[in-house]
């Protein structure tokens, strides 16, 4: 499975917003679902600046 980062194609879909529309299909309207929508609504360095800043956070947890 390729993944395609800095792609200017709003229409492809990467194996993540597949996996939360299927979310959406089961749960409509579900929180992780809502969020995820909001993250997709920005431009593509905030997107990567969010990622950045989560893994940081969460890297304590890496276990």
């Amino acid at each position: 499975m390729q993944w395609r980062s800095g792609t200017d194609d709003e229409e492809f879909k990467n194996p993540v917003d597949l996996m939360f529309e299927a979310l959406e299909k089961k749960k409509p309207g579900c929180f992780a679902g809502r969020q995820y929508r909001l993250f997709k609504l920005a431009a593509g360095k905030t997107m990567k600046s969010i990622l950045i800043s989560c893994g940081a956070r969460l890297a304590p947890f890496d276990i």
